[in-house]
């Protein structure tokens, strides 16, 4: 029989990429929902949307975990759903903590009671290191969060670890360090980037404006992601894994790449809040910095240590950095070309 899968949060981009590739490798897959009955747009757009199973979220009590959970009878358990947004995360402090930290908690205690014998797989967050200083970003952490959407994340693993340790439960966490494709949401820092500047050259649009252009990240892809948290499930133990690239490029590096893939010949003068990018062809000022969008706690990022993660689970990142930005770019301007401006036209 085929091994069956349940994915909370399969709206998202994680959850749909997962949801494809799961389906791809024979297993039946169910996910929550909050509405049922409307088929998400990502999995629509991936081409799954007939082939998942969706069962209701309810409001996330106890109870419903122990539905989702009897009703799937899942081998698999992946979840996903969480409050992702740094800044959606500072405006609900509350639905944030419950979500990301407590909901996990009843996961763990549903798959306890009703699914013992099944393997769970637990998103965690790079901003559970937060201001740690560190040479190499590691499972082992330290972790010292400097923002709740951190703290929930790191709630919710060292509570996996607790039900590893006192019930044996299966639980593996991923800490997953920024990861993108065409389904990330525009929200999000990347997708900003790839989008905004696919609306300039499209004329809906005249300027990008962003933060911190020395601001620096792990861009990872979202597909080679998902793919890692398989296999933690496939492995001998459970336990703790980065996924990450392992590479660091700066918010300025994105917006280059980003450019350059748009057909912008980007050219940066001034410094600080005064640096401003023009495109050489048309003299247009295209880019500029905004105080707004600085983070209150910007932390430097060395780069991820994934030596543990490759030698446990055989798991190294296969898509380059611009060849990812690529993708959204060339999504994002076919978007706006076909008047869908949810980002929805992957390739």
């Amino acid at each position: 029989m085929a091994r069956r899968a349940l994915i909370t949060g399969v709206s998202g981009q994680d959850g749909a990429y997962l949801a494809k590739l799961l389906l791809e490798s024979g297993y039946e897959v169910f996910g929550s929902s909050r509405e049922p009955s409307v088929k998400p747009w990502r999995l629509l757009a991936l081409g799954v949307a007939d082939h998942v199973r969706l069962l209701p979220a309810g409001r996330g009590s106890l109870d419903d975990f122990r539905r989702l959970i009897t009703t799937a009878a899942p081998d698999e358990i992946y979840n996903l759903a969480a409050q992702t947004s740094l800044t959606e995360a500072a405006k609900t402090p509350v639905e944030t903590a419950e979500l990301n930290a407590l909901g996990p908690v009843l996961l763990f205690e549903a798959t306890r009671l009703d699914a013992p014998g099944a393997r769970v797989f637990q998103a965690s967050s790079a901003q559970v290191y937060g201001r740690a200083a560190l040479a190499a970003y590691t499972p082992e952490g330290p972790f010292a969060p400097t923002n709740l959407y951190g703290a929930s994340k790191l709630f919710s693993q060292l509570a996996a670890e607790h039900y590893r340790n006192a019930f044996k439960i299966f639980i593996s966490c991923g800490i997953f360090f920024a990861h993108e494709s065409p389904l990330r949401g525009e929200e999000f820092l990347s997708r900003k980037v790839t989008s905004t500047l696919a609306a300039i050259r499209a004329g809906r649009a005249t300027r990008l404006s962003v933060g911190n252009m020395d601001a620096s990240r792990d861009w990872g892809s979202a597909e080679d992601f998902v793919h890692g948290a398989r296999l933690s499930l496939s492995a001998s133990a459970p336990g703790d894994y980065v996924f990450a690239t392992g590479v660091v490029h700066t918010v300025r590096d994105l917006i280059e790449v980003a450019a350059g893939c748009l057909g912008f010949d980007l050219e940066w003068s001034g410094s600080g809040v005064h640096e401003t990018g023009v495109d050489r062809k048309t003299g247009e000022r295209i880019v500029d910095v905004d105080p707004r969008f600085f983070r209150a706690f910007e932390e430097v990022t060395p780069p991820a240590d994934i030596s543990a993660t490759t030698a446990r689970l055989g798991w190294r990142p296969t898509t380059p950095f611009r060849d990812m930005i690529r993708r959204m770019c060339d999504a994002d301007l076919r978007a706006f070309e076909t008047g869908d401006q949810k980002g929805s036209s992957v390739a």
